[in-house]
């Protein structure tokens, strides 16, 4: 019982020191014209930074996608479809730009390997020189909603 009772102490540590360290896209105590006028923000930003962004990294990887689709998604940083559609959510923007690229690089090498196994690893790890493992622990520091 003492080992579940530590563990437990442990993760909420984790999840609080985590918490801590980043302020999320939107927050609890948000109204609703708050966050509806934080979302459209970053839907503008979005707009502007993204479809650029993607469009470098893919002509510097050499990977192709058909097109790409910016969302307010609370779950997850982006996603490609079986015929290499990206979709890129809007609250990549709250992170720094080496994590956005890392999102996007990610997505990229989806259109490749549509799964997560080694082969997949080891592209997303090579157009991240080597740092695939320390670009995701740093990523997972970010919270959409807090």
């Amino acid at each position: 019982m003492e080992s579940k009772t530590d563990w437990i102490r442990h993760t909420l540590q984790k999840v609080a020191r985590r918490a801590a360290l980043h302020e999320p896209a939107l927050r609890a105590d948000m109204t609703p014209d708050e966050r509806h006028r934080r979302i459209e923000e970053l839907r503008q930003e979005a707009h502007r930074d993204l479809p650029e962004r993607i469009e470098r990294l893919a002509r510097l990887t050499g990977l192709r996608y058909t097109r790409v689709t910016l969302r307010a998604v609370r779950s997850k940083w982006g996603s490609c479809s079986s015929i290499n559609s990206i979709s890129l959510n809007i609250f990549l923007m709250i992170l720094p730009e080496h994590l956005r690229d890392f999102v996007i690089i990610h997505e990229l090498c989806h259109t490749v390997e549509h799964n997560h196994s080694p082969r997949f690893h080891a592209l997303v790890n090579h157009y991240t020189e080597g740092h695939e493992r320390e670009l995701e622990r740093e990523l997972r520091t970010y919270t959409i909603i807090g």
